[in-house]
């Protein structure tokens, strides 16, 4: 902990606020202390405002308090003494005692007193507690004598009385008030701290009266608060003492004919809590801090370790990089060389590490440290420059963009280093090219189809249309009326601006004509056009004549069109067969996970020794549980393989009459261990002897299974209540759990792929589970819902109808996840 000066730059608004508090605190803290006087009543055995006074300076600073300082002390000095000479001198005794002890504790801190060590106490002690006071006890006793406070003969002892009062105050109160500013956080055991200051109470009532032994009792609680509490602690310990002691022996003498050897002694004792409670307080807080300092030096080897192979993984993309890399240095030396940039200079990337940019491209070296000069002075990137050029030793033409940016240290942000990236652009060029030709030989091609000519004569303002053009309009031949207004008609409503817009910057010689837009015929067909055009110019720029084409592309945006929708479906199936296989991942974890909870209370039997498992009725009842869920996992394999096969996305239910209330036992027999495991015990189930209906028990024991689990997952270890419910037309059957409830905006959410509701997303899983349950119940007829309050836990409901009419299975997967090959 150390005080800093300089720490708190305040506002003169709040610079004002400040100094009349402290002139308010000072002024009543002066009464508080005078409450504790003795032989004089001006003269205190415990002077809080000296700790009030040098924690002000030490914190905010001399300059910042001084004049709220100055004012309490004189309107504290006036309160008490009625000689003029009495109250300067007294306030001046005061502030030099302030002032001396910042100035030394400054100087030794160099701008900052540390309380760090033991070190530190003793020079606070010596300077604050002893010489300071000194000064100021000799000053202020002076000025009294000459003010006719008290006679000769009191002088030393009302000299101790206030070198020891002085000393108390900052002893006690400045070390406690700086730690509101100052120290580190610690965690506060309240009742604890309750029981301290509750003990210390009634120890300092009942100690201090009688036998002189018993005073020392307030020793072992300083150490507990020391030990516990740190300064803080200490602090309050010792002010607690301080008032409740020095009041108890100045209102209640226990020694009458010596009411000031009583009274030193306990100043005495008080003196020496306080000291060894700070000592005691450092030593503590000191080994603290080295045991953070040596944790934090741990943390920072791990992130260090961290930091390195996260930087191996970035070599190495940046090596497996195809866009070339390079990192230079101030002198133009190649410090880092990826595989990409090295092949563009044609030479090993170990090669270039130590070379400067003239030994290795010394064709372009000036340009390019004239740019990483440029990054060094501004700080700036230098984004896709383009190049063009010879390939040193290579022989090819290169085109492509470079980049510069600037690399800086991570601590110090100085710049140590340019990144240069260079992006290869020469096959995309080609390709452009080839794009370009493959354009032309397009474009000979189209005017040999449905091509249409016109011109535009600039004088007489007349358009001449050739009959193919009319016919693309779907115009009889000679029936174009000639004039720009006529074109105007036939443009589509939405693409008249455009149009319009285009041949206005063709006419002025801002650019030539390049358009795709849309017609109306006299049918009322809709064709799209592509118009070239350009402007015929005399010798002084004027524009005579404008010639052009329109191509009917109608085709070929119908392609496109196509194509983007082809496109689209494709990504979509793509899409669809990945949900699927998800789906059908998440189906048979269910059996799985059954035959593996089996298994495993029967290998804990026998490692348990528990030879009962043997039995032929146990070992009859584990082959008769396995084979069904051997025959569950047959069934969903061989409904996937199903699936697959048919192009309808449709798959029969297997339906049979079953019995509910069975399979709800059954289910529970099963997840008995679930339910011991996750605190809940036994679920409350109120049952019916018999639920009968026509389904597929598989795919309902499926739902079942799912929500029952799902309570167990979500219900906190609370009681889950399972309740079935038969109805004249259906069967319904509830699970009800007690743990974090699901919010309304969610429970339509949950039911969807892979959505579950906000607070279920702590816990793992895929979210495809109830979105099955809901396809299996609707295939059935039925319907499931959820009822739910956030922290007030949820109830699902499904209602099956006793006889199925739907053979259909899942029929949102039939047609979302199975794409036709129509």
């Amino acid at each position: 902990m150390y005080v800093d000066k300089n720490r708190f730059k305040l506002s003169w608004e709040r610079k004002i606020a400040l100094n009349v508090m402290i002139a308010i605190l000072h002024v009543l803290s002066g009464k508080i202390g005078l409450l504790l006087s003795t032989h004089n009543s001006e003269i205190s055995s415990l002077w809080p405002p000296s700790g009030l006074a040098l924690a002000a300076v030490l914190t905010f600073g001399t300059y910042q308090v001084l004049p709220g300082l100055l004012t309490g002390i004189l309107i504290t000095s006036f309160q008490n003494f009625s000689a003029p000479i009495t109250v300067i001198g007294v306030s001046a005794s005061c502030l030099s005692e302030t002032l001396i002890a910042t100035l030394l504790l400054h100087s030794i801190g160099k701008g900052k007193f540390r309380f760090k060590d033991p070190k530190d106490i003793f020079q606070f002690i010596c300077i604050a507690v002893f010489l300071a006071p000194f000064v100021s006890s000799t000053m202020s006793t002076t000025f009294m004598f000459m003010g006719g406070v008290f006679g000769t003969k009191q002088v030393p002892f009302m000299w101790f009385n206030l070198f020891v009062g002085n000393s108390l105050g900052i002893l006690i109160f400045t070390p406690f008030l700086l730690t509101f500013v100052t120290r580190r956080e610690r965690k506060t055991n309240y009742l604890e701290a309750l029981i301290l200051y509750v003990s210390l109470g009634f120890i300092c009532y009942w100690a201090f009266e009688g036998q002189e032994t018993k005073r020392f009792l307030v020793v072992p609680l300083a150490c507990w608060a020391a030990l516990r509490f740190g300064f803080r602690g200490v602090g309050l310990t010792t002010i607690t003492m301080g008032f409740m002691v020095v009041w108890r022996s100045t209102h209640w003498v226990t020694t009458p004919d010596a009411p000031g050897i009583d009274l030193f002694w306990i100043q005495c004792l008080t003196f020496g809590t306080a000291i060894g409670g700070y000592f005691m307080a450092t030593v503590v807080e000191a080994q603290e801090m080295a045991q953070e300092k040596e944790l934090e030096y741990f943390i920072s080897l791990e992130h260090k370790k961290v930091a390195e192979e996260a930087l191996a993984i970035l070599d190495q993309a940046i090596q497996k990089s195809p866009i070339g890399f390079a990192l230079i240095d101030k002198q133009y030396r190649y410090i880092r060389v990826n595989a990409a940039f090295a092949q563009i200079n044609g030479q090993p990337a170990d090669w270039h590490l130590g070379r400067t940019l003239r030994e290795m491209i010394p064709y372009i070296s000036d340009v390019v440290e004239v740019m990483v000069n440029r990054v060094f002075e501004t700080g700036q990137s230098l984004m896709n420059i383009p190049y063009q050029g010879n390939g040193n030793n290579t022989g090819k033409n290169l085109s492509g963009l470079v980049s510069y940016y600037p690399v800086k240290h991570p601590i110090t942000e100085e710049i140590f280093g340019v990144a240069i990236s260079y992006q290869d652009l020469t096959e995309h060029h080609r390709t452009q090219d080839l794009l370009k030709e493959n354009e032309a030989r397009l474009a000979f091609a189209q005017e040999a189809g449905r091509i249409g000519a016109f011109e535009w004569d600039m004088t007489t303002n007349k358009i001449l249309w050739t009959s193919e053009l009319e016919c693309i309009y779907g115009l009889n031949s000679g029936e174009f009326g000639g004039t720009f207004e006529s074109w105007m008609e036939r443009i589509h409503a939405e693409d008249v601006q455009n149009f319009h817009e285009n041949i206005v910057r063709v006419l002025i010689g801002e650019s030539e004509l390049n358009l795709q837009f849309r017609i109306v015929t006299k049918l009322h067909d809709v064709r799209w056009l592509l118009a070239r055009g350009r402007m015929m110019r005399d010798s002084q720029g004027r524009g005579v004549k404008f010639i052009g084409i329109n191509i009917d592309i109608t085709d070929q945006k119908m392609t496109e069109q196509k194509l983007r929708v082809t496109e689209a479906n494709l990504l979509h199936a793509l899409s669809v067969r990945d949900e699927f296989m998800a789906i059908a991942s998440h189906e048979l974890k269910t059996p799985l996970t059954s035959l593996k909870l089996q298994i495993e209370l029967y290998q804990r039997g026998v490692l348990k020794g528990d030879l009962s498992i043997y039995s032929p009725e146990k070992i009859n009842l584990l082959l008769q549980r396995n084979s069904r869920q051997i025959d569950r996992l047959t069934r969903l394999v061989d409904d996937m393989l199903d699936i697959s096969r048919i192009r309808t996305g449709k798959l029969t239910l297997k339906k049979e009459d079953c019995d509910l209330s069975e399979m709800l036992k059954d289910i529970l027999n099963r997840t008995k261990e679930q339910f011991r495991v996750s605190g809940s015990g036994e679920p409350i189930v109120e049952n019916v002897s018999e639920a009968r209906g026509e389904w597929d028990p598989l795919r309902i024991d499926q739902v079942l299974t799912n929500i029952i689990t799902n309570a167990i997952r979500y219900g906190q270890g609370k009681p889950i209540t399972i309740k079935v419910k038969n109805y004249e037309e259906s069967v319904r059957i509830s699970v009800k759990d007690q743990g974090l409830g699901i919010a309304k905006s969610d429970q339509e959410k949950i039911f969807q792929r892979y959505e579950r509701g906000l607070i279920a997303r702590e816990v793992s899983g895929l979210g495809l589970g109830l979105f099955i349950c809901q396809q299996i119940v609707e295939a059935h007829g039925g319907s499931i819902w959820v009822e739910s309050e956030v922290n007030q836990g949820a109830t699902f409901f499904v209602d099956l109808p006793r006889v199925c009419h739907s053979t259909i299975f899942m029929p949102y997967l039939q047609h979302d996840l199975i794409p036709s090959e129509n």
